[in-house]
């Protein structure tokens, strides 16, 4: 303080001393620099104030920091410290210096907050070849920023940065046979939020196309099966594999990497269905559109059983004889006697064509009847047979011999049979509701007149004639077959199954003969198998007539009869199996499948605007009770009635011709079939149960199916064993 006391003192003598010399202006009381303009940031500025005395500083905002705040007479250097701006509009301040009476003032202006920026100055999408590389990402910024990928495959150096910087991004060599397509992703970290995210697109080249091809796309295999093999050429990895339901395509090296080869075998036909299936190979290296190839396998069924004797009748004296039989056959055979007493083979086993002799043995003194025997001639495979039927003359010998052997069409009509005997004679007729015979007795050679009455439903039908001797205990009889009436072809008509979902309903039952491997609608609507379904063994394909009580899913299984529910599972609907009369109702390419539980709550329910209730009831159509369901768009026919609230199967009550007109109208019967408990029938003509597709929710051993009995509805869809039998009846679904 004393230095700058001599310095003032000195110039106030130069000056005294020199009185011409020109004055400068003396500073009492200053600041300069007297105005700071600062940027957003703020910083760090030194002002020079001159006083003549003790000075003190004061500022107005808070945002500026004065150092030191006050000093003695003399020049002092203050430091101004201005802190950031974080408002976007310009602030202003001023720092006041007071020594004694006067004041001078600092002016300090702010520029406003800086918007944030980020902007990536390189490229913004880019191509990168299959084997990848290393590219440079340059970001301006004034901000703190992230950048990140959203693949594995592409890499950036480092996370976070902040202004200006370059990012390097490595693009790893492509594995797959496509392109692929990564984002890298640079945007604000914590503040400047506002100032966006950018987004580079890179897209890398794929590998080498797959390329993908099978020696061949065709297996055509005999009914007795085989191996093969199918070579493979191609520069990924595959995988091989088949439906389940091709249990007969059995695989094997089903697995390789380029070029290989996977093997096929075929097991044997067991029917005389062709069958066919598919096997699949397919590339696994490509995640999104992987290569794929078919082989195409069918396998010839077994030639049907052709099997035919020569003689079928063998009328021999009371001595008997001997009697060479032709057999025509395609397949090995097995014969047997039903009475050896009366008449005995040569062979029990043959193969193919052969001959068999028949020895029909004399008869004794005590025979005094017609003795019979039937040789039974049984194909190996199907259980095809063909009989011989031997008659052989006792002693003292009674002849009776007719000429009938019929078949009638349905319209019925009055036939002629002539009878050549020795004795007198009665006939019978073992159902006389399809014929009956005038007159109904005779003597020596004369003729009957047979009356075969028209059919009334779609059933063919068969029946007995026999015509006896009235002593002795001769006969000769014959079948009369009359087949029934045409199916009748009509409309289907709709059913609401779902919202906005309708279906027709399959016209009949659905039927298998395991002989034959065939389905089919029952004939008609009327019609079911009843005790028939208890001689079906468990998987066997033996059985030659009708069944159609079926275990739950049993499509490709329709013969299982194990009590373990597990056998049932997973669930195969029969509507896949090609059934036999499906297009015989004026449509064709039909499509058909198994209710669901809900399907078949809507039949019963509610159906759009119409209220069930008034759509559905029991009743007995050709003397056969069950369940009708009237349609949709449902009108009721002249000469007919439907009363809804029955309570019992008599009170809509139809014969055929009642019923045609019904079922013409859309109607639907649903006959009470009865169920099967393994190989226990029960319950026929009283109620019935209808398999849905649905399991019973959290169980894997009950499934819903649709159920009435009289008198009264109760809960109709109910739950079942799926080791049950129980009918199925099919729908079609618009649309579907």
């Amino acid at each position: 303080m004393k230095k700058l006391f001599y310095l003032a003192f000195a110039a106030f003598l130069v000056v005294a001393c020199n009185p011409n010399q020109e004055k400068t202006p003396e500073v009492k009381f200053g600041v300069n620099p007297s105005v700071i303009t600062c940027p957003d940031k703020g910083g760090d500025y030194t002002v020079s104030l001159t006083a003549l005395a003790a000075w003190t500083a004061t500022c107005d905002a808070s945002w500026v920091k004065v150092t030191p705040l006050s000093g003695e007479a003399g020049t002092s250097d203050v430091s101004i410290r201005i802190n950031a701006n974080k408002e976007s509009i310009e602030s202003s301040a001023k720092v006041v210096f007071t020594s004694g009476s006067e004041t001078v003032e600092l002016s300090i202006r702010r520029a406003p907050k800086e918007a944030p920026r980020l902007s990536v100055l390189s490229d913004m999408a880019f191509y990168t070849p299959k084997e990848g590389g290393t590219y440079t990402v340059i970001v301006e910024s004034n901000i703190k920023w992230s950048i990140s990928s959203n693949t594995g495959w592409a890499h950036v150096s480092k996370g976070v940065s902040q202004n200006n910087d370059n990012i390097t991004v490595t693009v790893d060599a492509a594995t797959i046979p496509e392109e692929t397509v990564a984002n890298i992703t640079v945007a604000p970290y914590g503040e400047g939020k506002e100032a966006g995210e950018q987004v580079i697109t890179i897209t890398r080249g794929s590998t080498d196309a797959t390329s993908l091809v099978v020696s061949t796309e065709v297996i055509d295999a005999p009914s007795n099966g085989g191996n093969y093999s199918v070579n493979v050429e191609s520069n990924a990895k595959w995988y091989v594999y088949t439906s389940w339901e091709n249990d007969w395509i059995h695989l094997t090296n089903i697995e390789g990497d380029g070029n290989g080869s996977f093997s096929v075998a075929i097991d044997p036909a067991t029917s005389s269905n062709d069958i066919t299936g598919v096997i699949t190979v397919e590339e696994v290296t490509s995640y999104k559109y992987p290569a794929v190839v078919q082989v195409k396998v069918t396998r010839k069924g077994k030639e049907k059983a052709s099997l035919s004797v020569e003689p079928a009748t063998i009328n021999a004296p009371a001595e008997g004889g001997e009697y060479a039989v032709e057999i025509k056959s395609n397949y090995g055979w097995t014969a047997s006697s039903n009475a050896n007493r009366t008449a005995s083979v040569s062979t029990t086993k043959g193969d193919g064509d052969g001959t068999l002799v028949v020895t029909v043995h004399p008869a004794k003194d005590n025979d005094g009847d017609v003795s019979l025997a039937k040789i039974t001639i049984t194909s190996d495979y199907g259980g095809e047979k063909a009989y011989v039927n031997i008659r052989r003359a006792p002693k003292g010998y009674i002849t009776l011999d007719i000429d009938g052997k019929y078949e009638v069409s349905y319209g019925g009509g009055e036939y002629t049979v002539n009878v050549a005997s020795n004795t007198d004679w009665d006939v019978v007729v073992a159902d006389s509701k399809i014929a009956t015979a005038n007159p109904t007795t005779g003597s020596g050679t004369g003729k009957f007149k047979l009356t075969v009455h028209p059919a009334d439903n779609s059933e063919n039908w068969s029946t007995m004639v026999y015509v006896k001797s009235k002593s002795g205990n001769v006969k000769a009889d014959f079948l009369l077959f009359r087949e029934g009436l045409p199916v009748v072809s009509y409309e289907f008509h709709p059913f609401t199954i779902g919202e906005d979902k309708q279906a027709w309903i399959a016209p009949g039952n659905l039927q298998y003969q395991p002989s034959t491997n065939t389905w089919r609608f029952a004939l008609t609507q009327y019609h079911y198998c009843g005790d028939a379904n208890r001689y079906i063994e468990d998987d066997s394909n033996e059985y030659t007539g009708w069944m159609d009580l079926f275990g739950w899913g049993t499509a490709f299984h329709p013969t299982r009869m194990r009590d373990v529910s597990s056998a049932y599972s997973p669930f195969a609907d029969w509507g896949k199996n090609k059934i036999s009369n499906g297009d015989s109702h004026g449509y064709t390419n039909i499509t058909w499948r198994t209710p669901t539980a809900i399907e078949w709550e809507y039949i019963i329910g509610n159906r759009g605007s119409r209220q069930n209730k008034n759509l559905r009831g029991y009743a007995t159509v050709n003397d056969v009770h069950g369940y009708v369901f009237l349609p949709d768009d449902w009108s009721l026919p002249s000469g007919v009635s439907f009363n809804a609230a029955a309570t019992d199967y008599d009170t809509n009550k139809y014969d055929a011709k009642a019923w045609r007109s019904m079922e013409a109208a859309g109607a639907v019967f649903l006959p009470a079939s009865g169920f099967r408990y393994v190989h226990q029938y029960q319950s026929e003509g009283k109620s019935a149960s209808y398999w849905s597709s649905s399991l019973v929710t959290s169980s894997t051993t009950m499934a819903h199916c649709f159920f009435f009995s009289v008198p009264k509805m109760g809960q109709p869809v109910t739950e079942s064993n799926l080791y049950e039998g129980h009918s199925v009846r099919l729908i079609h679904v618009y649309g579907e």
